[in-house]
């Protein structure tokens, strides 16, 4: 784990400068959203992706975890070519 710390002053209406290797190290752009949360008296902020409420099945761990197994099953050869789509139904229909 890569610790990375900056050092910034709570300005007026306490906005605070996220110094430019800490953005740059986790890809946080202007007008990015962040999550703040306090644990244990410390502040922790984390960019966030606001996503459509009706894709949110595909962001959830099972979901993800079948999208990696593919991925793997692809790398290592596992998959089917099909010449057409009447010829993939048939191979699934058989099964």
């Amino acid at each position: 784990m890569t610790i990375i710390a900056g050092i910034s002053k709570v300005a007026r209406h306490f906005q605070i400068t996220v110094p430019k290797y800490v953005r740059e190290s986790i890809g946080l752009n202007e007008g990015d959203l962040v999550n703040f949360e306090v644990r244990d008296g410390k502040v922790i902020f984390v960019p966030v992706v606001l996503r459509n409420k009706e894709q949110a099945y595909f962001w959830t761990e099972s979901w993800q975890s079948e999208v990696r197994k593919s991925k793997e099953n692809f790398k290592k050869g596992n998959f089917k070519k099909f010449k057409s789509i009447k010829e993939m139904r048939k191979h699934f229909s058989a099964k």
